[in-house]
C-alpha cells in the first residue's frame, strides 16, 4: 500500500501541499517488534516529502518522543505534528525546531495539550478542523467546532479570539504553501 500512495504522490506532486499523515502509532501497537517495523515506512514518507519539496503532516500516537527523534535526523522541511499530545519535553523540542502543531477543538480537556499551547509559540500552532472523536461538544466532532478551539485556545493564552483566528489562520496558509 505504501508503494502505490508514494507512486500517487509522485504522480500528483503539483497537486500535493504536504505529504501525510505519516508517522508511528504506537497507541494501537503495543508490540515492540511491530513498532519498530512502522519506522521504515515512516522513513520512506520523509524521504518522499525531502525529494519533493513538500512539508510533512505527522501522526504520532503515543510515539511523539520517538517520531520527533526520528524527524530531527531526517526531516528537511516544515513538520506538522498533527493533533499533538505530546509531553511538555517533546513540545519544547517542536518549538526548538521550529514545527507546527495543531491542536484538537477539545484540547483544553487535556493537560498535555494545554501545556505544549503555552510552550509551543501561537505563530507555530494550528487549529484542527478534523478528529471527529475529540469533539468539544456531547456529538461527534465537526470543522465548525474549530471556533470553540479557537476560542479555548484564546484563553489558555490569554489573547483575542480574533488576534488568536487571524494568526492560527495565517499559521495554516504559510504551512501549506497557499
Amino acid at each position: 500500500m505504501a508503494k502505490e500512495i508514494i507512486a500517487l504522490t509522485q504522480e500528483y506532486t503539483e497537486n500535493i501541499v504536504a505529504v501525510g499523515e505519516v508517522g508511528l502509532d504506537y497507541h494501537w501497537v503495543k508490540d515492540s517488534v511491530k513498532r519498530k517495523a512502522q519506522e521504515p515506512i515512516f522513513l520512506r514518507f520523509i524521504e518522499l516529502a525531502n525529494e519533493l519539496n513538500l512539508p510533512l503532516v505527522i501522526h504520532s500516537r503515543k510515539a511523539e518522543a520517538e517520531a520527533a527523534a526520528i524527524l530531527e535526523k531526517h526531516a528537511a522541511h516544515g513538520v506538522l505534528m498533527h493533533c499533538f499530545d505530546g509531553s511538555t519535553d517533546v513540545a519544547k523540542r517542536v518549538a526548538d525546531n521550529g514545527w507546527h502543531i495543531t491542536l484538537p477543538a477539545n484540547f483544553s480537556r487535556y493537560r498535555t495539550r494545554v501545556s505544549a499551547a503555552r510552550t509551543v509559540p501561537l505563530e507555530h500552532i494550528l487549529l484542527e478542523t478534523d478528529g471527529p472523536y475529540l469533539s468539544p461538544t456531547e456529538s461527534r466532532n465537526e470543522p465548525a467546532n474549530l471556533t470553540i478551539g479557537c476560542q479555548s485556545l484564546a484563553e489558555v493564552l490569554d489573547l483575542t479570539m480574533e488576534h488568536v483566528a487571524e494568526v492560527t489562520t495565517q499559521n495554516a496558509l504559510g504551512f501549506y504553501r497557499l
